[in-house]
């Protein structure tokens, strides 16, 4: 299935951005502890129950910049527990389309470990 993503944050960085979901002008821009290992971002006209739009992390073989909308092939569904009350959160996994990259248990096993360290601090 092909998604669009809007890119919010590149591999290797080491601050998020964040988009108004809806003009996708800048809204916050803060530090965290470790960089992110993939192109990170969200899915326009979707809803998690959040209400925010479904977060998802992008396997590519080129550089994707922040503000950069893509088209992906969903690979698979991550679900995580943020926060005090363990809030469920969904994170979308897609490869960039035209492009060979698979989530395969390595990638799997560095984003879980990337994940960890972002919230054990």
């Amino acid at each position: 299935m092909l998604i669009e993503i809007v890119i919010e944050c590149a591999a290797g960085a080491t601050v998020r951005q964040r988009l108004d979901e809806q003009t996708l002008e800048l809204r916050v821009v803060r530090e965290v502890s470790t960089p992110y290992p993939y192109a990170y971002g969200f899915v326009p006209g979707t809803a998690g129950p959040d209400g925010d739009c479904l977060d998802c992390y992008v396997l590519a073989g080129r550089p994707l910049q922040p503000g950069e909308r893509v088209r992906g092939v969903l690979q698979g569904l991550m679900e995580q527990f943020e926060g005090p009350d363990e809030e469920i959160d969904h994170k979308l996994l897609a490869a960039l389309e035209g492009e060979p990259g698979a989530w395969d248990a390595a990638t799997r096993q560095s984003l879980e470990a990337f994940i960890y360290r972002l919230f054990s601090k």
